[in-house]
């Protein structure tokens, strides 16, 4: 699903956000600038050492369909209008190709198990890849050896 590392940080936005659209592209916003500096701390990482990174590209997964309409549209939507915030920070970072926006359906969103009641189920599936194994199992034998 996600084939590298996972950021994730919690906390009280300092802020209110009319619609919920609104705090969810701020969220966004704040993810790109972790994004942008991580990006290139890995490429002056990979001069130094001569690492090999898996991409170039820093891919913010999202399940709201229209942030992911707004950065592709080259007009401003109407609820942009209404934003008046960093939004050509994520536009300049998908254009340079420094950056993706992909679609992830509500149901494979890995942070959801860390910050809403989810079933045993769902988080049996969704843990291994915060984790990086390739199977819950794994852990548990992890614990258990």
């Amino acid at each position: 699903m996600t084939n590298g590392s996972i950021f994730w940080k919690s906390r009280s936005q300092s802020m209110i956000a009319k619609y919920l659209q609104h705090a969810e592209y701020i969220t966004l916003v704040n993810a790109s600038n972790y994004g942008y500096i991580l990006l290139h701390l890995m490429k002056i990482i990979k001069t130094i050492s001569n690492l090999k990174l898996r991409s170039d590209i820093v891919a913010y997964y999202e399940d709201n369909q229209s942030n992911i309409i707004m950065d592709e549209s080259e007009t401003p939507t109407k609820c942009e209008n209404l934003m008046d915030i960093d939004r050509n920070v994520i536009k300049d970072s998908v254009a340079t190709q420094e950056a993706a926006i992909v679609k992830i359906g509500t149901e494979n969103q890995i942070t959801d198990i860390l910050t809403k009641p989810t079933s045993i189920a769902i988080f049996d599936k969704l843990m291994p890849y915060i984790l990086e194994l390739s199977d819950f199992k794994e852990l548990i034998k992890f614990f258990n050896d």
